[in-house]
């Protein structure tokens, strides 16, 4: 028998308050739009840290509405871009 039990699955590459210090400078970027695209590993790892994209940024003291708020408005003006004038 193994007297020190041992967590399953894969080890965690980086620790949750690194994770977190990598959002939050992110974030001051102001680069949170794209992430699951820029920076999958780091999206990935916070969502296996804390259960959920929102529940990370809620940890890294970042509101997950005004984000959602924010993608919201840049995906709008974006989409005001590419229409054609009439």
């Amino acid at each position: 028998m193994n007297p020190t039990p041992t967590r399953r699955g894969r080890p965690p590459l980086a620790s949750r308050e690194q994770v977190l210090d990598q959002i939050r400078s992110i974030s001051q970027e102001g680069r949170l739009f794209r992430v699951h695209i820029e920076h999958p590993a780091l999206y990935a790892r916070a969502r296996r840290h804390h259960g959920s994209w929102a529940a990370a940024l809620h940890a890294a003291g970042i509101g997950y509405d005004a984000v959602l708020a924010d993608a919201r408005r840049r995906s709008i003006d974006t989409r005001r871009k590419r229409e054609p004038a009439f």
